[in-house]
């Protein structure tokens, strides 16, 4: 049996929104937390973009016990460019613990909207638990 629960909030290519978000019941910037969960606590990011044009993001995740076999989080990059997203830099981690933290930088480009995409998978057996959270858009 494969379990797959999966939340995110989305901001649209025409939106333009630059206003941090909140993406559930916490009030941290780019966090989930849901009772609905079997194995995944909590979920959480951050993404800039520092004046030199250095993209920041941090995301962790951490789970409920013992019985996960592994955490995955996969970070995407996107700028968004002639109306489409398109990842630039991707970043994977995978650890069998019950906690996991991912921090990255890349410099991107000037003139360009940007946004992180980060997908959580926990492992537990056969069953997968998987979420995600989309950034805010950020401007360069």
């Amino acid at each position: 049996m494969v379990l797959s629960i999966s939340f995110s909030s989305s901001v649209y290519a025409n939106t333009f929104n630059t206003t941090n978000e909140s993406y559930s019941l916490n009030t941290k910037e780019g966090s989930t937390t849901s009772q609905l969960w079997i194995y995944i606590l909590d979920v959480w990011q951050t993404f800039d973009i520092s004046n030199s044009g250095k993209a920041e993001i941090v995301t962790t995740m951490d789970t409920k016990n013992s019985e996960v076999d592994s955490l995955k989080v996969v970070s995407n990059l996107q700028q968004l460019k002639d109306g489409f997203w398109t990842t630039i830099k991707s970043w994977t981690s995978t650890i069998e613990s019950t906690s996991l933290i991912l921090q990255k930088s890349w410099y991107v480009s000037k003139g360009y909207f940007y946004r992180l995409v980060t997908n959580y998978y926990a492992y537990s057996g056969l069953e997968v638990e998987t979420t995600s959270i989309i950034s805010r858009i950020v401007g360069y």
